[in-house]
């Protein structure tokens, strides 16, 4: 029993650390990104590593911006629209959301740069929303968030190869 504690516990450390390494290091994702540009395809043991930035994301991002740590979460598995109430939106420009990541607007900027604040009437009263496909687009660039490295590159791969799944969602305002 004690052995098999041991080795559970070896196991996570290793991990954790394997973790911090590629999260921390853009030249592992920036190699891997040059063997999937190169028409190679990426053995186990990278698709493993990017799967924890994933796992990452969605984990220790519920700290950070919970909206987008949810959102990376369903990207675990298939499944339909997911909508979302929040008041994020109230402070928002019509138009596309493009914040810078600082401390003071992480969680806004986590979870909705790159979209679209719309507006509609509903009963007679504005309402702002966003509403598209959360998937990973190919970017070649490492985003960097409180000293972390992800290329959002590799986690369209994974969506590629069936390990991450697009899913319909929508931000409404309340």
């Amino acid at each position: 029993m004690k052995r098999a504690v041991l080795v559970i516990v070896v196991l996570n450390v290793l991990a954790i650390i394997n973790l911090l390494v590629w999260a921390t290091s853009s030249t592992i994702q920036q190699g891997c990104i040059a063997k999937l540009e190169n028409g190679k395809q990426l053995n186990l043991y990278e698709k493993c590593s990017i799967y924890s930035m994933h796992v990452a994301i969605f984990s220790v991002g519920q700290f950070v911006s919970r909206e987008a740590a949810t959102q990376q979460f369903y990207m675990s598995y298939p499944h339909g629209k997911k909508i979302f109430k929040t008041t994020i939106l109230k402070n928002l420009k019509l138009g596309r959301v493009g914040l810078r990541y600082t401390p003071k607007n992480l969680r806004v900027a986590c979870a909705l740069n790159g979209w679209y604040v719309k507006e509609r009437t509903v009963n007679g009263h504005p309402m702002k929303y966003v509403h598209d496909i959360c998937k990973y687009n190919y970017i070649h660039d490492d985003t960097i968030i409180l000293g972390f490295h992800f290329n959002e590159g590799l986690l369209t791969y994974l969506q590629k190869v069936g390990w991450l799944f697009p899913y319909e969602f929508e931000y409404q305002s309340t």
